[in-house]
């Protein structure tokens, strides 16, 4: 019961990073053809991360319910968790000052 719960879990996480992947790709692609590149960068960014969190979650707390310790597999899930979310922070955050600093230079021309 519990170790379906748990990957349950990591399956959600992992649709939630594939579908907030999808969405940005769209919103870029909606945005403008010079936004493309910035689109499909963050897309694949977004897909290599769902893809290593979910290996990753998979693998690391199938070992520790195996061994009965689920308390360490849910504190494992949940730094993951944090650090895949500040990961794509920092990356969105970067994307964003580089399409101010386009569009910027864009509009003082």
């Amino acid at each position: 019961m519990l170790q379906s719960c748990s990957y349950r879990w990591s399956l959600l996480c992992t649709a939630f990073l594939l579908l907030l992947s999808l969405w940005s790709w769209w919103c870029c692609n909606f945005l403008g053809l010079t936004l493309w590149r910035w689109g499909r960068l963050l897309f694949l960014f977004l897909i290599r991360t769902a893809v290593v969190v979910i290996i990753i979650i998979v693998i690391v707390t199938g070992f520790f319910l195996l061994r009965g310790s689920l308390l360490w597999g849910w504190l494992f899930i949940l730094l993951f968790i944090r650090t895949a979310i500040i990961l794509f922070v920092t990356r969105f955050l970067l994307l964003c000052d580089s399409l101010l600093r386009c569009w910027l230079f864009i509009f003082l021309i």
